[in-house]
């Protein structure tokens, strides 16, 4: 019986997933910690303007980023207002869509490069699962050193229990 298994489009949790093969597979399994507020603005902007042409569209995605933060007084003091040039809003409608879009370069480059591992990645957002037979050191040091490589922080480690 597989390991590992993949949604199929329609799935429901009254739907069986349809298995992605045969024998057993181990997971390497990963959150990248603090990922929403480390995506930098300038290269999430040039990743949109790869896929967007509309000029309005990325402008308000920008202001939208570029919005201040206004903290809570805390014992009497005032609010704070804050704005980042790195981040997506933490709860925002937008922001696992532009973690999508920021981290699409990892989907390809991983489908390019990894084949000697025949491993499947399945992605969202900021959590990501690596499926394959043997997860090696090689395919452990290829995975994070292309995360760790400047563009995010993470915290990933294989799953004991796969």
């Amino acid at each position: 019986m597989p390991a590992g298994f993949s949604r199929t489009f329609g799935a429901t949790p009254c739907k069986p997933l349809r298995p992605i093969g045969r024998g057993a597979w181990r997971r390497y399994e990963a959150d990248l910690a603090g990922y929403f507020d480390s995506i930098p603005h300038d290269k999430l902007i040039a990743c949109l303007r790869m896929r967007v042409v509309d000029g309005s569209v990325l402008g308000l995605i920008r202001q939208w980023l570029k919005a201040p933060v206004v903290e809570s007084p805390k014992d009497g003091k005032p609010p704070t207002v804050q704005r980042n040039d790195r981040g997506t809003p933490q709860g925002g409608v937008l922001s696992p869509l532009l973690a999508n879009v920021y981290l699409h370069w990892f989907d390809h480059v991983f489908h390019r490069a990894v084949q000697w591992a025949k491993a499947k990645l399945v992605r969202y957002a900021d959590d990501f699962v690596v499926l394959a037979r043997y997860v090696s050191p090689r395919l452990r040091d290829w995975l994070e050193g292309k995360l760790e490589g400047g563009w995010v922080g993470d915290q990933p480690g294989e799953d004991p229990r796969a």
